[in-house]
C-alpha cells in the first residue's frame, strides 16, 4: 500500500506533471492543434483591447505559446508573457521575440516573496 500523500505532496505532483507535458509533450504541435483562436475567445480579446488605451501593458498570464499576442499587438498594445513552461514560452519567444516573457507558475514558491513593481508586468525579467 502507497503512503498516503498530503495535500499539498499531491497538488505539487500533479503540478510537476502538468509542468513536465508542456515542456515535454506539447511545445512541437500545440500551434497546430491548440493555435488557432475560435469566436468566443477573439470576442473577449477585443473586448480586452477595448478596456485598454492605446500603447496600454496587457500580461497574458498562462500564455503558453502566445497565440493571442498577434491581436494584441496588432492593436497597439504591448504584451508581456508568463507561463510555467520555458519550452511553450520559447515557442512564444520564437514567434514574437519582442514580448517579454518570464517562466512562472501560478503560485509563489514557499520561502520567495513576490517581486514587487510600480506595474505588475514591470516586474518581468527578459
Amino acid at each position: 500500500m502507497r503512503p498516503r500523500l498530503s495535500r499539498r505532496e499531491f497538488l505539487d505532483r500533479r503540478r510537476e506533471i502538468c509542468r513536465a507535458r508542456y515542456d515535454q509533450r506539447h511545445p512541437a504541435t500545440y500551434d497546430q492543434v491548440w493555435g488557432q483562436v475560435d469566436p468566443t475567445h477573439a470576442e473577449c480579446v477585443s473586448a480586452l483591447v477595448a478596456m485598454t488605451p492605446p500603447g496600454g501593458e496587457l500580461l497574458d498570464a498562462a500564455c503558453g505559446t502566445g497565440k493571442y499576442w498577434p491581436r494584441l499587438l496588432a492593436a497597439g498594445r504591448r504584451v508581456y508573457g508568463i507561463d510555467q513552461s520555458a519550452a511553450m514560452l520559447a515557442q512564444a519567444a520564437a514567434k514574437h521575440p519582442d514580448v517579454p516573457t518570464c517562466t512562472a507558475g501560478r503560485r509563489t514558491p514557499p520561502g520567495v516573496a513576490p517581486r514587487r513593481a510600480s506595474h505588475p508586468a514591470r516586474s518581468l525579467r527578459r
